[in-house]
């Protein structure tokens, strides 16, 4: 994950995971910028496209770094608008609100 200095802002590489399934890891750089475990997340799923709610999970990394789990709905945009191998971007709005793009 690459930080932006001028933005909260950071991108997520689309290996295997994080394009056939649902969620998505945050690095230790970002966490900090991320609610509590199990806090429900806002995520708007392109500039201008439908927000869901997500699920913070602090306890499936060994480092309690947050695991965003989106569900299909954040799978099958991932899958509609990117390919396997790609890089989103995902601006941190609050610490239970982002916009992936």
């Amino acid at each position: 994950m690459k930080q932006s200095a001028e933005r909260n802002t950071f991108s997520v590489h689309l290996g295997k995971a994080y394009y056939e399934m649902g969620f998505f890891n945050v690095g230790v750089k970002e966490a900090d910028k991320f609610g509590p475990d199990g806090a429900e997340i806002l995520v708007r799923l392109g500039k201008n496209g439908r927000t869901i709610t997500a699920t913070i999970n602090r306890r499936a990394n060994s480092n309690a770094t947050p695991r965003v789990m989106c569900g299909t709905a954040y799978r099958d945009w991932v899958q509609k608008t990117y390919q396997m191998g790609d890089s989103f971007s995902i601006d941190v709005l609050s610490p239970l609100s982002l916009e992936l793009y």
